[in-house]
């Protein structure tokens, strides 16, 4: 398996943990699916990278500055899932995660997958 497609793999395998976790805990794992939403961008995003002929970004800064140069059109919502995947990572009690946060990050998700397509 190449390396774009265990990112490719990655991605899917993030995304669809969300989705499992949703449907089968509802809300109780909120900050776990906000997590592995942001971890499917990382991944799509270095699929993306490689397939296009760029290093894979090593650090969140790295990569921040790589969608703001390579991807600007979806740079907005990678970096507030970013910022939001960190604040239910280190700034808030995993009990008082709004479940509207986690449908908000399923959107920037979205918008970010439809942006780059099946790269």
């Amino acid at each position: 398996m190449s390396v774009q497609n265990w990112h490719l793999d990655q991605y899917r395998h993030n995304r669809d943990f969300c989705d499992d976790v949703l449907h089968s805990f509802q809300s109780t794992y909120d900050d776990w699916s906000i997590t592995s939403l942001f971890y499917s961008a990382v991944h799509l995003i270095n699929a993306y990278c490689l397939k296009h002929g760029f290093s894979i970004p090593r650090s969140h800064r790295a990569r921040s500055n790589t969608v703001k140069d390579k991807l600007p059109s979806i740079y907005s919502n990678y970096h507030s899932l970013y910022l939001l995947s960190k604040k239910t990572r280190y700034d808030s009690k995993y009990s008082d995660i709004p479940h509207s946060d986690v449908l908000q990050a399923k959107q920037w998700l979205q918008a970010i997958s439809t942006h780059i397509g099946s790269v």
